[in-house]
């Protein structure tokens, strides 16, 4: 058993006493949705509450709900694994529905910041502990991320934590050739292939481009990295293709028949979201930017105290500056150099410097984008949350050289 565990050590990369420590330390972290709760059961964001998991859970394995209406396609098919077994289990055990709530935001908050953790291995060889830690912490404690960890938005959470770790088996299988990591994607992306449309695009998306950039500037065979695209793609969709029937139910009506509505909707939301609010991740309306009432009791000090303004500036304006101190940076650093800023684009929508114009295009180019997506500040900003952390990792690990250089001297 011993020998075991080592193994599974290892291949995490936790060989010594400090790397140990700081997982530790992450999960401790995880705890931080104790203070939301506090014994009391929250009201979700669009997530129903449900008293009696257990029978609820026994429908959603069908593909067609029969309880709403005159039936529609199971809109809960995608949360079976992540969130409906686990809170049947402690329906079971007797444990009370705030608590249910508060273990399982807590064992997602820190999944979250492990998630990163790994990632941030995998891209810096070195491992240094600091530049990790950092990109981790501000993964967690971040605007974006906390504002849809309190209004338990499972299917976005549920990206978030899998698209680093994701990220990560990727790049070392194709770098490694380890071809068992596409089965652990694959399972993986059970968790988000099946849940939500918007997060099902953001996650292969990534990883499309991600391929695209290493095909055209990454080292390795280009055949091989083709291959390995495709059969993890096809083996993805192999493990999920019972969900994504009920998915691709649940498309056709927003790309159609809601496209002008969801448009509306956008307008009126977006057009309270300015470009300077969302490079620091607080584009939402509920934040309270120019004349709204704030939604958050919290959310005028972001924008009345100047300590905490130049906080949540400080990360997205430090990560340029890894450009400063290294102009010639790796190239999987280069890739989300060039990623943040189009998902800023993506996320100013009407509000950006290219205005209007440039919204319109997508909404009447790419079908179903506004639908899907809706208010992008709700979404997209998942990609710009990831960019900066792998930014802030490598600035810190390229300060952290610097500084190393300076003493020896």
């Amino acid at each position: 058993m011993s020998r075991l565990f080592v193994k599974i050590l290892n291949k995490v990369h936790i060989s010594n006493r400090q790397t140990l420590f700081e997982l530790c330390f992450l999960m401790a972290l995880g705890l931080f949705p104790i203070i939301w709760t506090q014994g009391r059961l929250l009201a979700g964001f669009d997530i129903p509450i449900f008293p009696n998991m257990r029978e609820y859970l026994s429908h959603s394995f069908f593909l067609w709900d029969d309880r709403l209406y005159l039936g529609n396609p199971s809109a809960s098919i995608g949360l079976i694994f992540p969130v409906q077994v686990p809170w049947a289990i402690f329906e079971s055990i007797g444990i009370s529905m705030a608590n249910r709530t508060t273990i399982m935001l807590c064992a997602m908050f820190a999944a979250t910041g492990m998630g990163m953790y790994y990632f941030i291995s995998v891209m810096d060889p070195t491992r240094q502990q600091l530049s990790r830690l950092a990109a981790a912490v501000f993964y967690m404690f971040n605007l974006f991320s906390l504002q849809f960890f309190s209004w338990q938005q499972y299917s976005l959470i549920m990206a978030y934590i899998v698209l680093p770790v994701c990220l990560g088996l990727y790049k070392a299988a194709y770098e490694q050739h380890r071809y068992r990591n596409l089965a652990v994607i694959a399972i993986l992306s059970l968790f988000i292939t099946p849940q939500y449309t918007p997060s099902f695009i953001l996650f292969w998306g990534v990883i499309f481009a991600y391929t695209c950039y290493v095909l055209v500037l990454g080292p390795g065979s280009r055949i091989f990295i083709v291959k390995f695209f495709v059969f993890s793609g096809l083996l993805a969709i192999a493990v999920s293709v019972p969900f994504l029937i009920a998915l691709s139910s649940l498309t056709v009506v927003p790309i159609t028949a809601w496209a002008e509505r969801s448009k509306a909707s956008v307008d009126f939301y977006m057009s309270q979201a300015s470009t300077i609010n969302i490079f620091r991740l607080m584009g939402f309306y509920t934040w309270g930017q120019e004349n709204v009432v704030p939604h958050y009791s919290f959310g005028e000090i972001y924008f009345q105290s100047p300590i905490m303004i130049f906080l949540t500036f400080l990360v997205p304006l430090g990560v340029f500056g890894a450009m400063l101190i290294d102009k010639r940076p790796p190239k999987d650093i280069k890739f989300f150099l060039w990623y943040l800023p189009l998902s800023l684009l993506l996320t100013t929508g009407p509000s950006g410097p290219f205005g209007q114009r440039f919204y319109e295009w997508i909404h009447n180019t790419i079908p179903g984008f506004t639908s899907i997506f809706g208010q992008a500040t709700t979404k997209i900003p998942l990609l710009t949350t990831l960019s900066y952390a792998v930014l802030l990792a490598y600035l810190i690990s390229q300060a952290t050289k610097c500084l190393a250089k300076g003493k020896s001297h």
